[in-house]
Formats: C-alpha cells, sequence, structure tokens
C-alpha cells in the first residue's frame, strides 16, 4: 500500500485536500479488493461517493431562500434635500429598485440630486426619510447592524437658531439588503 507524504512546498498543499485523499483511498480499495471485477462495478462505486460530493458540496441556494445579510456599511451619504414627492414628514422608506424610486419622485425631481439618479439598485439599496426643523438642520448619521437580519439608521438634527427648515428629506446609500431586512430608523431632533 503506497502513503503519500506532505510536500515540502506549501503552494501545493491542496493537492493533499481531503476530497484527493478520499478517492485514492477509493481507487486503491478498488484495485486491492477481489470482489469487484467488473468494470461495471468499479464504476458504480466511483460514482455513489462522486454524487454524494457533488450533491452535498454544491450548495446552490437561491439568494432570496438564504440571503446573505452584509454588515451596515454606508456607501453614501445624501446630501439634505428639498424635493417635493410621496413621503410626508416623519416616512421612512427602504428603497429596493428604481421603479420604487420612482413611485415617490418624479423624473424632474430626481434630476435635482445626481446622487439620486445613478444608484445601482443591483449592489445598493437607498434609505431615505423626510422631516421637518424649526432652524437650519444639520444632519448626522449613523447606521448598525442590530441582529442577523436588522439594521438601525439613527439620524441626529440639530440646528443653530436661524431661518427654518421647512420639510426636507435625507438618507444613505447602503450595501444591498435582502428583502427580508429589517431597517428601524430613529430620528432624534436635538
Amino acid at each position: 500500500m503506497e502513503t503519500t507524504t506532505p510536500p515540502d512546498n506549501q503552494e501545493q498543499v491542496n493537492l493533499y485536500s481531503l476530497e484527493n485523499i478520499f478517492f485514492n483511498w477509493i481507487i486503491l480499495f478498488i484495485q486491492k479488493n477481489k470482489y469487484m471485477k467488473t468494470k461495471k462495478i468499479r464504476l458504480n462505486f466511483l460514482l455513489f461517493p462522486f454524487t454524494l460530493l457533488v450533491i452535498g458540496g454544491c450548495n446552490n441556494d437561491n439568494y432570496e431562500k438564504n440571503p446573505i445579510f452584509p454588515e451596515a456599511i454606508i456607501v453614501k451619504e445624501l446630501p439634505k434635500m428639498y424635493l417635493s414627492g410621496n413621503i410626508e414628514k416623519g416616512d421612512h422608506k427602504v428603497i429596493q429598485d428604481q421603479s420604487e424610486l420612482q413611485n415617490i419622485f418624479s423624473w424632474e425631481e430626481l434630476s435635482k440630486v445626481n446622487d439620486l439618479q445613478n444608484i445601482d439598485f443591483s449592489k445598493y439599496t437607498l434609505l431615505i426619510g423626510c422631516d421637518s426643523y424649526l432652524s437650519e438642520a444639520n444632519l448626522e448619521y449613523s447606521y448598525s447592524k442590530t441582529g442577523d437580519i436588522d439594521y438601525l439608521f439613527q439620524i441626529r438634527i440639530s440646528g443653530m437658531a436661524a431661518r427654518p427648515d421647512g420639510f426636507f428629506q435625507y438618507g444613505i446609500i447602503v450595501e444591498k439588503l435582502p428583502q427580508k431586512a429589517k431597517v428601524n430608523f430613529s430620528v432624534t431632533s436635538l
């Protein structure tokens, strides 16, 4: 019976992986086993474990069945926006595609903010809200993952005594979130 020793070169370590050892053992077993003389039995004996490895090793579940919930990463902080659309004070939206965004803002309104025009919704999700403040608002954003599928988008609004800001929109672009993700918005006016 042959024995293999690991190579001195670290780059070749993957040649001695578990699968290779397993298949070498099967081939050696077939060659030494006097009861498996026909090619058909040998082929079936090889195909069965190989099939099990392929089925067990190739777990190709659909993204939506087992979505990956990314870490909380802000890709882009949006500036304060003064747009008219289908979003009211206190509303918060998780926008996953262009049609959802167009249901809120017309093309004319979207053309006023460059950052809203070219969002790649295959890679990113838009978190947006609407609020008002009694003076010119300064915005601070915080975004974190609070659970397996839970995220928290915190907005702190502060400002100096100046002219009122009226209604405005705020938001961030984040790494793409699965449909099952839950995003909580927390707005604090200081």
